[in-house]
């Protein structure tokens, strides 16, 4: 399984079955790092639909209850790998991504 893509360069790559299993994984280790922070947490974005090409990118989206108390959630975020981005240009959100073992977002 490839999660992977050049910051500079968009493809798509052929419908991986592992893309369901590594968000899983993904949102275990995160839901255990922000618990009670954490509304709801999903896999979106192309990856999300089976059976469909996408960009090889694992996109992750969690709700809060306030968004300036989520403040809470960077150090533990960056404990995982992550590189917060702050709202890295949409007001009002969280945005951080990981790169290690393939592209993963994570937007709170």
């Amino acid at each position: 399984m490839v999660l992977s893509l050049p910051s500079d360069k968009v493809s798509l790559a052929r419908a991986h079955n592992d893309w369901a299993a590594a968000y899983e994984l993904e949102r275990a280790r995160i839901v255990a790092a922000l618990g009670d922070h954490l509304l709801d947490i999903q896999h979106v974005g192309s990856t999300s639909i089976p059976d469909v090409p996408a960009k090889p990118i694992l996109d992750i989206l969690a709700g809060v209850r306030n968004f300036d108390e989520a403040t809470a959630c960077v150090g533990p975020i960056i404990a995982l790998g992550y590189i917060y981005r702050n709202e890295n240009g949409i007001p009002r959100r969280h945005y951080s991504l990981r790169a290690i073992s393939g592209r993963i977002t994570f937007t709170w």
